[in-house]
Order: structure tokens, then C-alpha cells, then sequence
């Protein structure tokens, strides 16, 4: 993808798959920088973020990351497939309870419960310990057809 992508496709795929605000001088550094490179290497991306994101990197890393790890495995599209496919599953009254880890995985499991008019089990989803690494970022979510 960093090799192949054009500058837009690359700014598309971090805004969409992870919000971040400097896709578009991210994408451009990139498309600059992989001219002449034989390996695109971990070291290599690290190196372009930390050249745009000179004041805090740290954020914009786990953003890149997560983006390319989004678009790689196509989580957002197997997410909603998932959804469907649970659903053909469900008896009646049956129940489906989903876990997301960010808050673009969680807004499409809100956007798939309303479109479909299914009914949230309680007000508010269920939010994860805040004190383990892993679980703080998780959201629950149960709804019913």
C-alpha cells in the first residue's frame, strides 16, 4: 500500500480508517520519501511520521498503524459483515453483543443497530476497566432484533 497508493488514496485511507488530521502532509511525505527506496520498512515509516509530526509523534504513529492494519485486513467491511451474518443466526428474540476497540468500529455497529431499527439492550453501551491497556478503549454493545 505505501508503495502502490497515490498521494490521495493514502490521505483517504488515514482519514477514513483512523481520523487523522495530518493524512494529507502524511500521504504527500510519503509518496517523497519511498522515491529511490528499495524496502519500506517499519524504521523507514516511523522515520516520515516523526518528520511530520514533530511536536508529539506518538498519537500520529498509532494512528498510521491502525489505519494500515485497518485497511490490510478490511476490519470496517468485516465488522458489517459480521453484523449481517450473526443476524441470519438469531432466533426470534435473539441477542447479539459486540465488542469494538475504537470509536470508528463502535460508530458503525450504532449506525448498523439504527439503520436497522433494532433495540439497544440498556441506555448506554458497557465501557472497559480504564486501568487495563487492552480493555480501555472497549465498548459493549448488546441489541436485539
Amino acid at each position: 500500500m505505501l508503495r502502490q497508493y497515490t498521494e490521495k488514496n493514502l490521505a483517504h485511507m488515514f482519514m477514513h480508517n483512523a481520523e487523522e488530521i495530518l493524512a494529507a502532509p502524511l500521504a504527500k511525505h510519503i509518496l517523497i520519501q519511498r522515491v529511490g527506496q528499495e524496502q519500506l520498512t517499519v524504521g523507514w515509516l516511523v522515520g516520515v511520521v516523526n518528520s511530520v509530526a514533530k511536536s508529539n509523534p506518538r498519537p500520529t504513529l498509532t494512528r498510521v498503524f491502525q489505519a494500515l492494519r485497518v485497511e490490510v485486513n478490511n476490519e470496517f467491511e468485516n465488522l458489517e459483515q459480521a453484523l449481517k451474518g450473526a443476524l441470519s443466526l438469531l432466533g426470534p428474540k435473539g441477542k447479539v453483543a459486540v465488542i469494538s476497540f475504537h470509536s470508528l468500529e463502535d460508530r458503525i455497529v450504532k449506525r448498523f443497530i439504527r439503520e436497522h431499527g433494532y433495540i439497544q439492550i440498556g441506555k448506554k453501551p458497557v465501557f472497559g476497566d480504564k486501568g487495563l491497556r487492552f480493555e480501555r478503549s472497549a465498548v459493549l454493545r448488546v441489541f436485539h432484533v
